[in-house]
């Protein structure tokens, strides 16, 4: 358990460790498939919303991990996609880092991160199971660590890639913090930065189809 005077200085000390081991630079896709992520950030009921839960996805996609998390973060509160939560009957994590975000850490979902090299747990809970089976631990609340944990890792200075774009034909929603992998476009590359000749990537339409998307 990593227990600084403050948790603003238990996040700094984290962050060290985390710098020291994994590359930051290198990014996952969000949706990339659980079982061949590399780096993955697991939300659990401790967002409490979905309006958390989606901040806790964009804190996600700007330390470059993919998004996965608990059961009932799926099953019950939908900050997930089903085909997203890890546990013995879901998806199974073979990542080297596993940031486990207020998630208390029940057997089936511990089966899903047995073969994870390196957990991180935050949870408010000192007690919760995740503590015993994690590398590091925080106790503390994840909608006010992980905003912290992205100052640390990735700077305060660093700009939004852009806002997203939607497609009016399909409903395809063209985010800049992924990009476009499969098509040459590397995360990272804000819209209006696209070639003129590129097209949506589910249903052809051209960048001229898009318009700015709202939640």
């Amino acid at each position: 358990m990593i227990d600084e005077l403050t948790l603003e200085d238990s996040v700094r000390k984290l962050a060290s460790i985390l710098k020291t081991n994994f590359d930051f630079s290198a990014k996952e896709i969000p949706d990339t498939p659980i079982k061949d992520a590399k780096k993955i950030l697991g939300i659990g009921q401790g967002a409490e919303t979905k309006e958390n839960a989606d901040r806790a996805i964009e804190d996600g996609k700007a330390l470059g991990l993919a998004i996965g998390g608990s059961r009932p973060a799926a099953e019950v509160h939908h900050f997930i996609g089903m085909d997203r939560f890890i546990g013995m009957s879901g998806q199974k994590a073979n990542a080297d880092l596993y940031i486990a975000a207020g998630i208390s850490g029940s057997k089936p979902h511990l089966k899903g991160i047995e073969n994870v090299k390196t957990v991180v747990a935050i949870n408010t809970d000192p007690n919760a199971p995740i503590f015993k089976n994690a590398d590091y631990g925080i106790v503390g609340d994840m909608n006010t660590v992980l905003p912290m944990l992205v100052k640390e890792l990735v700077g305060a200075e660093e700009k939004p890639a852009g806002e997203l774009y939607e497609c009016t034909l399909c409903g395809y929603v063209y985010d800049p913090a992924i990009g476009d992998p499969e098509n040459g476009i590397a995360p990272g590359t804000p819209f209006e930065d696209l070639p003129a000749d590129w097209s949506c990537p589910m249903c052809g339409a051209s960048k001229e189809d898009f318009i700015p998307y709202k939640k």
